[in-house]
């Protein structure tokens, strides 16, 4: 419906306008996020945050995290858990302060620019025979935003690259001198003796009580948890299907052709190849050495020394065209030479290619593109309709097998899975069939009851699907009884690693005082002295030591006695040797350079957000983000 209205009102120009390419009503960027929704005064019960003037919304913060965790296949509450939530937010948040701060400074993008970059984007996706506005409405669809919201996001994003690029451009480059000593800093290389005491040594452990079990067991009971898993039946409504059941004769392509013929006339249009000089002497240069035979990009070169404001011969109409050009360009005759001709953007050099006269683009040719867009748009409301049937079914409670033989659509039950969509065999449940949709959809289908239904949903295939759950299977833990062996096991080998730790800790304060060293403590202990040599701030294991234990090695001096934990024991260790490599290669003074330079635009960066939340203040509903996404929003 939404497509024929915009087909058919095509002669108006609706449909010309994204034809041609403009789309400055519909721009998008490479974040699809909300930026709507801006209100006045204080942060509400229903916003998750204020920065500065903007409010941002729980509506609007859920449709950009949601979009953000389908890239990793995490629901909300998995993100929570390890923090994430709050990063988004933050993101959000600098990306708001910022564009206030582009709008104080006077930083507007313009809809030429903004037009431009929905065409870049588009053009890519677009198939042969396939209309962009056709490609534009998916991918609106697909993203769950009206054509406001995309241009607002693009616009946006635009604003903040603008900033972040400015702001981070302007460092002096960093003393070679300084780089080469950061340089072999980070090329360190210690020795490190070591003995190692076991956890499994530790012998004299008393066995635990029934009550030791008892509280270790509620302590860890989360370990032995099994989570709530539901058992979902998908009603799926697939466009391909649907597609397979519309007809469209030749007649009736004919009578839209017929009837939209002004959307297949073309304008006379002008090939020109053109360069836009600030300089008008310069611009005068190329000109004469274009007269004089040379081709207009070789005479850029010769005086300009670069071809960087050169623009390649493309088609234009009159409407177009500059003011200042349209007359000079459509009065002038092929392989004519035009300038400089004077504009608000410069001096313009013009070699007039070709003319190319009106002319109305022949049935035969669009026919096959007509036809693809009446199917998409017939089949779009076709699977509307069937939605809100399949809605109705679903609302009166109808089995889904009654719902796919009355209606027409698919089925399919899965078997139980958890809220992260992992089934009994701790496979992915849902993952193969739907894709990215998969968290969406175990997120949704675990805030409903058994016997209850989703919404209706579109799928990023285009596809849409509502999910009924089946049957709930309540979150349970395994029995103590179960497994209290199992307990005992953890228990003492707990009580051996405190134990341990303990003695190491006694052993080593006691070997500091009477200044033992690690060979004495080795004979004493009867132990055997182990040895790592190279250690390097950037290995990530060496022997038994992991990177916590070799960042513990270079938080001490040289002969300075340690202990750091390992994976079954604690080891005392000692640095013995501490080396600095006598020259670097020119390649890793360039990489370390390189990482400095980034650490300062980092640096830069968070000082200048941080500058940016003073002025403009900002806020946290720390409440109402725990509320819906922390522990207590959804059981596991």
């Amino acid at each position: 419906m939404v497509m024929t209205a915009l087909r058919e009102g095509a002669s108006g120009g609706i449909l010309k306008f994204f034809l041609l390419g403009i789309l400055a009503l519909a721009a998008g960027g490479l974040v699809f996020t909300d930026m709507g929704g801006f209100f006045r005064g204080g942060i509400t019960s229903t916003d998750v945050a204020k920065a500065g003037s903007q409010n941002i919304s729980i509506q609007q913060f859920d449709r950009t995290l949601r979009t953000t965790l389908q890239r990793y296949n995490l629901t909300p509450q998995q993100a929570w858990k390890i923090g994430y939530v709050n990063e988004v937010l933050k993101g959000e948040m600098r990306a708001s302060l910022m564009q206030q701060e582009a709008i104080d400074l006077g930083v507007t993008i313009s809809n030429r620019i903004v037009a431009e970059n929905i065409q870049d984007m588009i053009a890519p996706m677009v198939q042969p025979g396939q209309s962009p506005s056709i490609v534009l409405e998916q991918v609106l669809r697909s993203r769950g935003m009206s054509e406001q919201q995309m241009a607002s996001a693009l616009r946006r994003d635009m604003n903040v690259n603008f900033l972040t690029n400015t702001m981070q451009s302007g460092f002096l480059p960093i003393a070679k001198s300084l780089t080469k000593d950061i340089a072999i800093y980070e090329r360190e290389k210690r020795n490190i003796s070591f003995i190692v005491f076991k956890h499994a040594d530790m012998t004299d452990i008393e066995e635990p009580t029934e009550e030791d079990l008892q509280s270790f067991y509620e302590s860890i009971k989360e370990a032995y948890a099994q989570p709530e898993m539901r058992k979902i039946t998908a009603v799926i409504i697939d466009h391909e299907l649907i597609k397979e059941t519309i007809e469209v004769s030749d007649e009736e392509l004919q009578s839209i052709y017929d009837r939209t013929i002004d959307n297949y006339k073309v304008d006379e249009r002008r090939s020109i190849e053109q360069v836009i000089l600030t300089d008008s002497e310069q611009a005068e240069a190329v000109a004469e050495q274009v007269r004089g035979g040379k081709t207009l990009q070789d005479a850029v070169q010769e005086v300009v020394g670069n071809t960087t404001d050169y623009i390649p011969p493309r088609d234009t109409e009159r409407v177009a065209l500059l003011d200042e050009l349209k007359e000079p360009v459509f009065n002038a005759k092929a392989k004519d030479i035009l300038g400089p001709l004077e504009s608000g953007l410069g001096y313009h050099v013009l070699v007039l290619e070709k003319i190319k006269p009106a002319a109305t683009t022949p049935f035969a040719e669009v026919k096959d593109d007509i036809k693809a867009e009446i199917l998409e748009t017939r089949v779009l409301d076709a699977q509307y309709d069937l939605a809100a049937s399949v809605d109705d079914y679903i609302a009166a409670g109808e089995p889904a097998d009654v719902i796919e033989e009355e209606l027409g659509v698919k089925t399919k039950s899965y078997p139980f899975a958890t809220s992260f969509g992992m089934g009994e065999d701790k496979q992915a449940v849902f993952t193969k069939d739907f894709g990215a949709d998969a968290t969406t959809i175990v997120t949704e289908a675990s805030k409903i009851g058994q016997g209850e239904a989703t919404q209706i949903m579109e799928l990023a295939d285009g596809r849409q699907a509502a999910f009924i759950v089946d049957e709930v299977k309540p979150k349970t833990y395994i029995p103590y009884e179960e497994i209290k062996a199992e307990l005992e096991t953890r228990w003492i080998e707990e009580a051996k690693r405190s134990a341990n730790r303990l003695a190491v800790e006694s052993l080593l304060q006691a070997a500091a005082q009477d200044e033992a060293t690690l060979n004495e403590l080795a004979k004493t202990n009867n132990k055997t002295v182990q040895k790592i040599e190279d250690v390097t701030r950037q290995d990530k294991t060496k022997g038994p030591f992991s990177r916590v234990n070799i960042l513990d090695a270079y938080s001490f001096k040289k002969l300075e006695l340690f202990s750091t934990e390992l994976k079954d024991g604690v080891a005392v260790a000692v640095v013995t040797d501490v080396s600095l490599p006598d020259n670097i290669e020119e390649d890793t003074i360039t990489t370390t350079e390189s990482n400095l330079r980034q650490a300062q635009q980092k640096e830069a960066f968070d000082l200048y957000i941080g500058a940016l939340g003073n002025k403009y203040s900002t806020r946290v509903n720390d409440r109402l983000l725990e509320s819906v996404y922390g522990p207590e929003s959804q059981q596991y």
